[in-house]
């Protein structure tokens, strides 16, 4: 199997169903990475639905107290699954 062809998130030690170290997440407002301790979990929604669904849960979660960020993860899911019609 080509890499191009390669379901995302796979690689030759990791199938894309399991959790592992994927990506590195830098704070901005520090220019560092974070602490290895740290959990963080990337979600990419324009190709895959189930991130969608996870971001507007979220933003469901949120609503009460920050209004604004929720309204601004609804938009941005709208657009990415407007896109991907």
């Amino acid at each position: 199997m080509s890499h191009e062809t390669k379901p995302l998130g796979w690689t030759d030690e990791h199938g894309p169903d399991e959790l592992y170290d994927k990506f590195k997440v830098i704070r901005v407002s520090t220019g560092k990475p974070l602490e290895p301790q740290q959990f963080t979990f990337v979600l990419l929604p324009e190709y895959d639905e189930a991130a969608c669904a996870a971001i507007r849960a979220y933003a469901d979660a949120v609503e009460h107290r920050a209004p604004q960020l929720a309204d601004q993860l609804r938009a941005k899911i709208d657009d990415i699954e407007t896109m991907n019609r």
